[in-house]
Order: structure tokens, then C-alpha cells, then sequence
């Protein structure tokens, strides 16, 4: 399965090899000082990948292509570009009903959308200034399994974040901007940590005409890694790797050092240590490659590392920068960069697990099918039917224990695994998204409906196997801490739409309005008093 927050793309690039965006090849090419390129410019190096179309110069002789706009820079940084709109079908194309697709993860919301530099920059400074005035001592900031964490806000966050890009400079940027600062100011902390994480992994570079995440080389940080063990580990030497940046995205990773560093030193109350944050942004920072999962796995590793050994040599420069001042470096600071470099990892350790880290096995599972899978979270339970090998594997029963001879329990989903995939609590092995536009509302005996797919009303909906709706209702008031966030994050995914018929509509507007007004009564009743 591709990356959650990674785009697809229509052709492959078997044996990728990463290049510096330092190379003598960047400096020349048409990125200027911040990494930027111009809009409209993306274009491809390599043949076979998909560039801007070309037309035909007719005043020479020979047919000649010009492109429209000059090739993307190589390592360079691919400007702002919003989600494509889907085309409008016509009533009799497709072969049939299409059945609904589910993103998961709260990184997946607007996948196809990219972000330039000067994006990414804008809403970094917004960011970490909110979070370093009011959230520092959060738990599980940036983790998607806290509580408080609401996937409907974080999408309007997002959603008015973009409608500050891709505008010209006037009276209603400035009044988007305005809107954004405000909407920032008053979000939950984990709502905005969740926005950092998702502006940085919309950067897209160029390398070898592959289209790559994140801002930092992973050559680039071995030749650093190497010039400071060479030159003994001089406690600004985080600077040089600084120097090797463009503008823009040195400008961004020092605020992004600056902000852990902020948040390690209240890491006795948030939990975020330099080693759970450099796990947390790794993949935000560096390229993953996601071909197999050992490479991917080790890529993880290894970059972990990468990140955690920044942001320590980057604490070491703020501690060398107060010396000889009033101020100093806080305690809980100075105690993580003691006895540095002991605690980095060697060179051929750095795609090897942290002793003490928490490991979980891992069983690899393959099928040869005729046709691929769209969503493999949705139909993989389905593998291990009566006529698999997979159905009687030892592996398999930990999942889905025997209850009988020959049948066995229906697989579920953990807890923090629904948590981390943001499914709803409708979400089953198996089952469709709700609410689906192909989708008939079957009422239970409980009094609840269920749906199932393609209008089947006689067919199972929420599992393959039997799943009571009393189930389903108790895993929807887990998610929730009060039946009041209940009802409103019901609310959220269906607005006034979602209550099944125009009378049903107006009858909750109308509840809805005399609601509003009955609380505007009495608060202007007590103001009287």
C-alpha cells in the first residue's frame, strides 16, 4: 500500500539514488537562492515521466517540441499546486457503480495538494508560535492517538489555511491571512499540531526526475555527519549544515529545531523527548522510500537518527551561544547534549532499532491475485477465507481466534489502530465507508440503521461475518468523552443532510434554530437580572 500522505504516481523509479540539492548542478539550475522555482514549471528531466505538454514550432522546417515553461530544476522545490478537480462523468460512462473510497490518517485529507516553499514557511512561523505560546506542556501533542485530537477540525484548519495560497496580493488575501491568523489562535493544540505535520509532508523536490518528500538530502547530511567528526565535533557546527541549505529551507528547519528544542525542555510533562520527536518528523524532514518495507523500515531507522542528531547539535549551539551571558541554557536542556557524541549511534548503527525501543513482529503475507486490490485495510480479512492456507496459519488464529471446530471469531480493529487510521466507528474488515451515496439505510432490531453497499439491503453491511449493532453503538461512545461530543461529531460528519429526507432536514434546522434562539432568550434574561 503507497504512503499515506505520498501522491501516486504513473510511472516508476526502481533504484532511486538521492542527490544533494548542494550538488554544483543545483546552484546552476534555474531554483534561485531560497530553492524556489518559478510556478508553471514543473517539468520533467528524466524521459518517461509526465512534463507540461508541448507544441509544435512550425516556423522551422522541421517539426521542433517547445515546452511551454523551462524544466524544473534539478533539486529543486516544486511550487504551490491545489488538488485537481475530478472531470464530470456523463450518466452512461464507467462500467458501473463505483464503489466508495476511504482515506486514512489524518495526513491524507487534501493529499494532492503541493505546497511551495514560501507556503510551508508561512504556516511553520504560524505554527510553532502558537504552540510555543500555549503548548508546550500538552500530552500527546503530535501523537493521533490523543483524545482531544477532532478530525473535523483539523480539516477546516486546514481548508482555511488554503485559502490563503495560490491568491494575488489584495483586500481578500489579506482578509484570508487575517481569517487563518485567527482560526490559529483559537485552535486546540492538537489540531495545530496535526497542521505542521501536514504542511510539511505536502513538499515535493526533485531528484533524478522523481518527485521526493521532504526538505532535507540524506547525502547531504552524511557529508555533514562526517566534516564534524573530522573537525572533533566543534559545538557550532551546526551552522555548516545550515549553510548547505537554500534560504527558505534552512529558514524552516531552524524554526522546527528551535520549536523541539522548546518542547524538550518541558519533555517531563509532554513526554516529547528529542527521541519521540525526532520519530515524529523524520518522515516529515527526510524521503522515505516506500518501494519495500525493510527498505522502508531501515530508511525510518536511519533518518530517526539523522533528526535526533540535529536537533541535539542544535541544542549544543544554543548552549554555546549563552555563554558568556546572563542567561543560560535550561537544566533539562544542558542533560540531554551531556557527554555528546557518546549517544549517537555509528555509522552502520543508524538503520538498527534504539536499545530498549519497543519492537512488534512482523509476518509478511503475499497472494497472487488476477487483479489488485484498491483498499487492502478494507479487504484483507477477507484473505483468509475456508479455501486458504493463510485461514488455518497460526498467525492468523492470534488475529481471529477459533471459537469452534471450524469457525472462527471476526477480526476488529484495535483501539489505537482506528485511532491512528482515523476510521469512524462504522469502519469494520470488510465493510464501506459511511455515510456512501450508493449506500440504503436498513433499520436493526435496536432501532439503528445500518447500510449496505450498492443499495443491497438484504446484505451484511458493517462485517462480513455478525457484528450486533449494540457493539458498534458502545465502539461509538468510546471515541467520545460525553454524549454531547457524541452527537456534535455526528453532527460534524453529517450536517443538516445527513437526518434522511428534506422533512427530516427542515424538522433539525428548525429544532436547531429555536435551540439558538431559546439560549439568546435566556442569556439576554440573565443580563436583565
Amino acid at each position: 500500500m503507497p504512503s499515506l500522505f505520498s501522491r501516486q504516481r504513473t510511472t516508476s523509479t526502481p533504484n532511486r539514488k538521492l542527490v544533494s540539492s548542494s550538488s554544483p548542478n543545483h546552484r546552476d539550475s534555474g531554483a534561485d537562492e531560497f530553492g524556489r522555482v518559478p510556478a508553471g514549471s514543473r517539468t520533467s528531466l528524466a524521459a518517461g515521466t509526465t512534463g507540461t505538454p508541448v507544441k509544435k514550432n512550425k516556423s522551422k522546417k522541421h517539426d521542433t517540441e517547445v515546452s511551454d515553461a523551462p524544466p524544473l530544476s534539478e533539486g529543486g522545490f516544486l511550487p504551490y499546486s491545489p488538488a485537481p478537480t475530478p472531470a464530470p462523468t456523463s450518466p452512461g460512462e464507467g462500467q458501473g457503480p463505483q464503489l466508495p473510497t476511504q482515506d486514512y490518517g489524518h495526513l491524507s485529507y487534501q493529499k494532492d495538494v503541493i505546497l511551495g516553499l514560501d507556503e510551508v514557511h508561512r504556516l511553520v512561523q504560524v505554527v510553532s508560535g502558537e504552540i510555543e505560546g500555549r503548548c508546550l506542556q500538552t500530552p500527546f501533542l503530535f501523537s493521533t492517538l490523543a483524545i482531544d485530537l477532532s478530525s473535523g477540525a483539523t480539516r477546516r484548519l486546514i481548508d482555511s489555511f488554503l485559502r490563503t495560497c495560490g491568491t494575488a496580493p489584495g483586500p481578500a488575501t489579506e482578509a484570508a491571512e487575517a481569517k487563518f491568523a485567527e482560526d490559529a489562535k483559537f485552535a486546540g493544540p492538537h489540531e495545530l499540531a496535526m497542521l505542521l505535520r501536514w504542511g510539511l509532508a505536502r513538499i515535493l523536490r526533485l531528484v533524478e526526475g522523481a518527485e521526493m518528500k521532504g526538505i532535507l538530502d540524506w547525502e547531504m547530511y552524511l557529508r555533514w555527519r562526517e566534516d564534524e567528526a573530522a573537525s572533533e565535533y566543534p559545538p557550532i557546527y551546526i551552522q555548516a549544515f545550515f549553510q548547505t541549505l537554500p534560504l527558505l529551507p534552512s529558514s524552516i528547519l531552524t524554526t522546527l529545531l528551535n520549536l523541539m528544542a522548546r518542547l524538550t525542555t518541558y519533555s517531563t510533562s509532554s513526554g516529547l523527548t528529542p527521541t519521540m520527536l525526532s520519530t515524529l518528523f523524520a518522515p516529515l524532514l527526510f524521503h522515505i522510500p516506500t518501494q519495500t518495507f525493510e527498505a522502508c523500515y531501515a530508511s525510518y531507522l536511519a533518518t530517526s537518527h539523522a533528526t535526533e542528531h540535529l536537533l541535539l547539535a542544535y541544542i549544543r549551539l544554543q548552549d554555546h551561544s549563552t555563554i558568556g551571558t546572563p542567561t543560560s541554557l535550561p537544566t533539562k536542556l544542558k542533560s540531554w547534549i551531556r557527554g555528546y557524541p557518546s549517544m549517537l549511534p555509528q555509522m552502520e548503527s543508524l538503520n538498527v532499532p534504539r536499545r530498549g525501543a519497543k519492537l512488534i513482529k512482523v509476518t509478511t503475507v503475499r497472494r497472487n491475485v488476477r487483479l489488485y486490490s484498491a483498499d487492502l485495510v478494507r479487504s484483507a480479512s477477507n484473505w483468509a477465507n475456508k479455501a486458504s492456507e493463510f485461514a488455518s496459519s497460526r498467525e492468523w488464529n492470534k488475529i481471529s481466534p477459533r471459537a469452534g471446530a471450524n469457525t472462527g471469531l471476526p477480526p476488529r480493529y484495535t483501539d489505537s489502530y482506528r485511532k491512528r487510521m482515523d476510521l469512524p466507528a462504522s469502519f469494520f474488515p470488510g465493510s464501506y465507508p459511511l455515510p456512501s451515496p450508493y449506500s440504503t439505510p436498513t433499520p436493526s432490531l435496536d432501532g439503528h440503521h445500518t447500510t449496505s453497499p450498492l443499495g443491497n439491503s438484504s446484505s451484511s453491511t458493517l462485517t462480513n461475518s455478525a457484528a450486533s449493532s449494540s457493539t458498534i453503538v458502545d465502539d461509538e461512545e468510546e471515541r467520545f468523552r460525553s454524549l454531547t461530543d457524541l452527537k456534535w461529531g455526528a453532527f460534524e460528519a453529517r450536517g443538516f443532510g445527513g437526518f434522511g429526507g428534506v422533512a427530516e432536514d427542515r424538522k433539525a434546522l428548525l429544532s436547531f434554530t429555536v435551540s439558538v434562539i431559546s439560549v439568546i432568550s435566556v442569556f439576554i434574561l440573565v443580563l436583565m437580572l
